[in-house]
């Protein structure tokens, strides 16, 4: 399995899933949420996962992750440092939102 491309998490493969996450995303893990990889940095790999229905997102950049919420709307994360993150991993500045 590849986490590169989005991928819903199942009843059949959440414990491949769990394998390949973040550790913080892992412990959280449940049937329904995305993840999918993003680079950032000059080619590193990263990871956005999504809970959908506490509307809820986590994007690791290597260590620990940061948490938000999440919009299905923009495909956004507000991070609760308000940081806004884009579905690419990418910060948004203001008005481009």
């Amino acid at each position: 399995m590849n986490l590169l491309y989005p991928t819903t998490v199942t009843a059949e493969n959440i414990e491949t899933v769990r394998e390949l996450l973040p550790c913080d995303h892992a412990a959280e893990i449940e049937v329904g949420c995305e993840t999918w990889g993003i680079t950032y940095g000059g080619g590193q790999r990263g990871q956005i996962t999504v809970w959908p229905e506490q509307k809820r997102a986590a994007v690791c950049y290597g260590g620990d992750s940061d948490w938000g919420d999440w919009s299905e709307e923009s495909r956004t994360i507000t991070l609760e440092d308000g940081r806004v993150i884009d579905a690419d991993g990418e910060e948004v500045t203001e008005g481009e939102e």
